[in-house]
């Protein structure tokens, strides 16, 4: 019976002995359903944890890792691994090989690893990477369009009523001086508005640009719809 089957487990059994924490765990093992039992040590006897044992019945039963029992009280949820199983002598009779589960992985092997938090991984390597890239072409009507479009309406936005602005100041967000730059350029197509509005934002990242640095954005815009430019001309807002 040797070799590498699918297996489900079916009952469990948490106790300490010899000064471990351990966790029996009985499987049914290949087409046959034969019972096979696995021992898992949760904490070794000087006290530290098995993190292999502990991290792999996580992995493949859903356990928080707080409450032992839990696995005791839910092992008959048949939770699917792959176990290979190897022939071992007996502890009474030695001559004799039996069957033994000697490694148990969840299903499909090790699986993809976990993903790192994004906001911790740009924070940490994002200036790294944008050096490693080098520069960015800019879109413009002349040229095959490499960035995408800023994450607001694409669509050409009617021009809002004028409206007194609050007591504290207008607040400028990403999406207003998406909508202000559209209606300034009335007569422009939607490849020369986005070419437009990359030469205004640059290189720096729109998803952390405060609210100061979109009112900065705005008061280009609006020195653009009072001087507007030429084709020959770029702006230079900054």
């Amino acid at each position: 019976m040797e070799g590498k089957y699918d297996a489900v487990s079916n009952a469990a059994s948490v106790y300490k002995k010899d000064g471990k924490l351990l966790c029996a765990m009985e499987f049914r093992v290949g087409p046959e359903n034969e019972m096979l039992k696995k021992y898992f040590v949760i904490f070794k006897a000087d006290g530290s944890p098995n993190i292999d044992d502990y991290n792999l019945i996580r992995e493949f039963s859903g356990w928080n890792g707080i409450d032992p029992y839990w696995i005791q009280d839910n092992a008959g949820a048949e939770w699917p691994v792959s176990v290979v199983v190897g022939m071992e002598p007996g502890y009474k009779d030695p001559t004799k090989l039996f069957p033994t589960i000697k490694w148990v992985n969840t299903v499909g092997g090790a699986g993809m690893p976990a993903s790192s938090d994004r906001a911790a991984i740009l924070s940490e390597f994002g200036s790294r990477l944008r050096a490693l890239a080098g520069p960015q072409p800019v879109m413009n009507a002349r040229h095959t369009p490499v960035k995408t479009a800023p994450a607001v309406p694409p669509a050409r936005a009617s021009v809002p009523a004028p409206m007194r602005p609050p007591p504290g100041g207008v607040k400028h967000t990403q999406a207003s001086c998406w909508e202000a730059l559209q209606a300034s350029q009335p007569n422009a197509s939607s490849d020369e508005v986005v070419a437009l509005w990359y030469s205004l934002i640059g290189e720096r990242d729109q998803a952390t640009m405060t609210s100061a640095d979109w009112a900065n954005v705005a008061e280009a815009i609006g020195r653009l719809s009072v001087n507007p430019t030429t084709t020959d001309d770029e702006p230079m807002p900054f």
